[in-house]
């Protein structure tokens, strides 16, 4: 988990990164929540 701020809106964000066994069929994820809006959305 990280957290930063957006050079060009000044927002400020969370970054949650998730990592699953080699086995599972998921893959990894990484997910940024804006703190304005409170909506996670998944980055590909």
């Amino acid at each position: 988990m990280g957290f930063g701020r957006d050079k060009v809106t000044g927002l400020y964000k969370v970054v949650r990164m998730c990592f699953y066994p080699v086995e599972e069929e998921e893959d990894d994820e990484c997910e940024l929540l804006d703190i304005a809006t409170g909506e996670w959305r998944t980055l590909s």
